[in-house]
């Protein structure tokens, strides 16, 4: 019959095409209409690739209508610029398929570029206030050039018909300097009007990644301040990745007091990635007091926030924030890895992981550089066991931190005591001096 009947995903992406095959391929995707996720071109697509491909996507179609099947499209690292991304907003303006958008990495993509995408996808709709992209559920434009006047065109051209929307948006703007201006246009987007089948303030955002955007201190007091004017609550945010961004104790203040129940505008996170802030413990204890915990970082009981999962990774946590964390049952997972804690930090922190931990799934306490007198008085903590064991951990990494034989004897008699407990670390040194030489004496038998 000559008919694509099984062919649902093409993943050519590093393979060069020539535009008129693009155009080519464009179009059969669009006539066969069984095509559904696309991944194609080299690093020199370029705006003439990316244009020849979306003139083939436009075949037989209207203004109010696209009928191209693309549900998911990877144009990451593609060369593209003005003209590439006016076309692709003018092909998935309409776009009831289109669920993931990947524009990632494309440095050419400067806020002149993201404007014409915008501007391109107004000119397609033909229904006041009816949403662009309705259908969009994920999109990527990190490792761009996107500055405060792209983020701004990108949030206003989002915000359009939010009502109207049937799902949130899973948004990726890292590695883009966007700035404290730039978070105040993003905070439009965490408050809007809520949409039609829900009835309240409700983010158009789900998962927010804006790691490496220049943020600070003062970009974390545009997003609350913004929010708190439209209402104060950003329900419906789960993930916010702000790793990187120079926070420091005075943001991470901000966020401990939003992250609260009863008045943050951050009430619903879910996930907070802050890793490489230097935080310091005067923040995590700021940070701590929206996880339950009072000023002597000693939990309440109550989980007066949603926050389940915190990575605390490089932030100058000390003991003292280390230890303060462990104290917040309201989370399941934490990261604590590469805070230079150290034989004295392991010690401060091992009386708070005595028989397990009642909350935590997931804990990471690699790349401390704890020496193994320390590891094994934490891990010989884990080995007490009362009868009523309520225990929720089941995952720790310790790599990164001194292993020897008292650590090795430990660990097996964790095994026996707590099966279910998974101990990720390094082998010990004697084990891999061993194996170097095994390593050694093998590859000169093997060129004798």
């Amino acid at each position: 019959s000559n008919k694509n009947t099984n062919l649902q995903s093409i993943s050519a992406s590093g393979h060069a095409l020539p535009p008129q095959s693009l155009q080519l391929l464009g179009s059969s995707i669009t006539k066969s209409n069984r095509i559904t996720t696309l991944a194609i071109g080299d690093r020199n697509m370029g705006d003439d690739g990316v244009m020849a491909l979306c003139l083939g996507l436009q075949e037989e179609e209207s203004n109010d209508n696209c009928s191209c099947p693309l549900q998911e499209l990877d144009l990451c690292w593609k060369h593209i610029s003005i003209g590439g991304m006016n076309a692709i907003g003018e092909t998935f303006a309409n776009s009831t398929h289109l669920r993931k958008l990947n524009l990632s990495r494309n440095e050419t993509i400067t806020n002149d570029a993201m404007n014409a995408f915008v501007e391109a996808a107004k000119k397609m709709t033909t229904v006041v206030s009816s949403p662009l992209f309705p259908s969009l559920e994920y999109l990527d434009v990190s490792e761009c050039s996107i500055g405060p006047a792209g983020v701004e065109s990108l949030s206003k051209c989002l915000d359009i018909g939010a009502t109207k929307r049937k799902t949130q948006l899973s948004l990726v703007i890292s590695s883009n300097t966007i700035g404290p201006e730039g978070c105040r246009y993003i905070s439009l987007l965490l408050c809007s009007p809520g949409r039609e089948d829900v009835k309240l303030l409700s983010s158009l955002i789900a998962s927010l990644s804006l790691s490496n955007c220049g943020v600070g201190d003062d970009g974390l007091d545009q997003i609350v301040s913004v929010a708190k004017k439209r209402g104060g609550c950003c329900d419906g945010l789960k993930m916010l990745d702000l790793s990187s961004n120079g926070i420091g104790s005075r943001g991470a203040a901000v966020i401990g007091e939003n992250l609260l129940y009863d008045k943050g505008c951050l009430n619903s996170l879910v996930e907070l990635r802050l890793s490489a802030n230097q935080l310091g413990s005067d923040g995590v204890l700021e940070l701590t007091r929206g996880l339950g915990a009072d000023d002597k970082g000693k939990s309440d009981g109550k989980k007066s926030s949603a926050l389940r999962t915190l990575d605390l990774s490089n932030t100058n946590c000390g003991a003292e924030g280390a230890s303060m964390a462990l104290k917040c049952t309201s989370l399941s997972s934490l990261r604590l890895f590469n805070n230079k804690l150290g034989s004295e930090g392991f010690e401060a922190i091992t009386p708070f992981l005595k028989g397990g931990h009642p909350s935590l799934v997931n804990l990471d306490l690699g790349g401390n550089n704890a020496k193994e007198d320390a590891v094994a008085g934490l891990l010989q903590a884990l080995l007490h066991k009362e009868e009523d064991d309520c225990s929720a951990l089941r995952v720790l990494e310790i790599g990164g931190n001194e292993v020897g034989k008292e650590v090795e004897s430990i660990l097996k008699e964790l095994e026996r005591v707590r099966p279910e407990l998974d101990i990720a670390r390094d082998k010990p040194k004697v084990q891999q001096e061993m194996e170097q030489e095994l390593q050694s004496f093998m590859q000169e038998n093997k060129s004798n």
